[in-house]
């Protein structure tokens, strides 16, 4: 189940790249992809994918998907000190036929920050702050005896301030293969509790991600089998501001200082995405999954 696999290859592959954004940008991106077989027929092969980077200025949602007829889908957002993204695939077989199909979202933002102390003498020494990003959500999967789902949720946060560059990574994964629910995998909590160095008076870089895949598969030769999985990170993940401010690493904690962003958002303080409004299209994400199947079971048996 080639597609179950690439699921959980690209989450993989992410731990182990730096995050591929740059300071003072918001991106958001959705990518879906899924195939049915029809026994004497060559598969029938569908990709989707959509990537916008959005003006630093704004502040909302930035890229939608999904595949009416393969029954996945996905959608993400993006703003400064916030991201929304989730996922969902649906397969089930059909008379003669099966089908497979993955989905992800991805949202990135980065940043500038700027620490300026009241004491002139620190400007140019390595001084920390304590943070933390706090990420909801939830992943959810099911499947028939022959059939196969699985989600992934990966948060990451990169600091980069001068030469030194802080990396913080959180990562599960849930699956059930063949009706059986697997023990999840990864870190219990996505929750990263930060104690980040920065130098003085320089600028330093944040870079944050948030991204969800979900597939599922069901086998060929099988009939009234189903694998459904979805990874539902739309409460965000949202910084939860700068507990405590020190001279230098593991030094005394200080209040004598300014904090400047280049987005001009304030992260000394927690920050809230704002409310979801719903919309026609996110109506058409969630009812996706329940058609789908639906869908292609009626158009190829017009075929045959």
């Amino acid at each position: 189940m080639n597609l179950t696999n690439r699921c959980f290859c690209l989450t993989a592959l992410l731990l182990t790249v730096s995050l591929p954004v740059h300071a003072q940008s918001l991106s958001a991106s959705v990518e879906g992809g899924g195939f049915f077989s029809v026994y004497g027929q060559t598969p029938d092969i569908i990709d989707l994918s959509d990537r916008q980077v959005i003006d630093p200025a704004q502040n909302g949602d930035a890229a939608f998907a999904n595949g009416k007829d393969y029954s996945y889908s996905a959608r993400a957002s993006a703003g400064f000190g916030w991201l929304r993204a989730a996922a969902i695939s649906e397969s089930q077989s059909f008379t003669n036929g099966y089908m497979q199909g993955f989905a992800e979202g991805r949202g990135e933002w980065a940043d500038t920050l700027l620490f300026t102390p009241t004491d002139p003498a620190l400007i140019g020494t390595t001084g920390s702050f304590s943070s933390t990003l706090i990420t909801g959500g939830i992943m959810l999967v099911n499947s028939s005896f022959l059939a196969d789902a699985s989600a992934s949720v990966i948060v990451g946060v990169e600091w980069e301030s001068g030469t030194n560059i802080t990396t913080f990574q959180r990562y599960q994964s849930v699956s059930s293969v063949g009706g059986i629910e697997t023990p999840p995998e990864g870190d219990l909590s996505l929750l990263l509790n930060m104690e980040v160095p920065f130098i003085w008076g320089l600028p330093s870089t944040v870079r944050t991600i948030l991204r969800v895949a979900a597939s599922s598969a069901t086998s060929e030769g099988s009939n009234a089998q189903s694998g459904r999985s979805s990874a539902d990170y739309g409460n965000t993940s949202t910084w939860g501001g700068i507990s405590q401010v020190r001279e230098s690493v593991g030094g005394a904690a200080t209040t004598a200082y300014s904090l400047s962003s280049g987005s001009g958002a304030n992260y000394r303080n927690a920050i809230t995405a704002p409310a979801v409004v719903p919309e026609s299209s996110s109506v058409t994400l969630l009812a996706v999954t329940a058609v789908g199947a639906t869908l292609i079971r009626r158009r190829y048996r017009r075929k045959r």
